[in-house]
């Protein structure tokens, strides 16, 4: 929805989803956009859904639906963290705590 106040910050995670397959290259192990290739207890948490951005797998919001946390350890995540970075700075408001570890990020 064009008229939604996150669509920035879902942008933005939608950014970080691709900059973080290779452009679609790669996949993540756990609720990647694609469910062939990537398992999901729940679609509404799988990454690019229609479901909001808070929903996804790793993200927590506030009350008010910014997002608040990003914890996506361990997932295969794949690409330049520099762009990961430039990303998330829209987000440096409301973005208390960030967990990429365990990943092949360079």
């Amino acid at each position: 929805n064009a008229s939604s106040p996150n669509l920035g910050q879902r942008y933005s995670m939608s950014t970080l989803y691709f900059a973080t397959t290779n452009n679609g290259q790669t996949t993540w192990i756990n609720c990647g956009a694609d469910a062939s290739t990537s398992s999901c207890s729940s679609e509404s948490q799988r990454f690019l859904s229609s479901s909001s951005e808070c929903d996804w797998l790793g993200i927590t919001c506030s009350g008010s639906g910014e997002i608040t946390n990003i914890d996506i350890r361990e997932n295969g995540l794949a690409g330049d963290v520099s762009v990961i970075i430039k990303e998330l700075v829209s987000l440096s408001s409301s973005l208390e705590v960030l967990r990429l570890s365990i990943n092949a990020l360079s």
